[in-house]
């Protein structure tokens, strides 16, 4: 036997009938945070996050001289960016959170390429 199920919705309204439903601001449902508003400002600060974790992580693999640019760039590009841009195309983003996403992207960059040329970076963003 299964004990009781755990149900979170963001708004039911019935004037007759009261669910026992739990009501909630917002919820995390598959990876991804789900606000009654439909705000995505939250998100992308959570992917963030999430993502600078990961770069944190990989760092020593990142900024070895021993792998090449290629593989740096294979590794950011399958690791990463994905977990930063994963379903982004249904989000109604502002210029503040696009800011904030090439902002990061050309951070990490940067950091990979220390002392490198830059325009190399900009037109691996491109």
């Amino acid at each position: 036997m299964h004990g009781p199920l755990n149900v979170k919705l963001l708004f039911i309204f019935h004037p007759i009938y009261n669910p026992p439903f739990e009501r909630v601001d917002s919820f995390t449902c598959l990876s991804s945070l789900v606000t009654r508003d439909n705000n995505f400002s939250e998100e992308i600060t959570n992917r963030l996050i999430a993502a600078n974790r990961l770069y944190f992580r990989l760092k020593c693999q990142l900024k070895s001289l021993l792998l090449s640019k290629k593989t740096k760039m294979f590794i950011y590009g399958t690791l990463v960016k994905p977990l930063l841009t994963n379903a982004t195309e249904t989000w109604t983003t502002t210029n503040k959170d696009e800011r904030r996403t090439s902002i990061f992207e050309r951070k990490i960059l940067r950091r990979m390429y220390v002392g490198r040329d830059t325009t190399r970076i900009r037109t691996a963003l491109q």
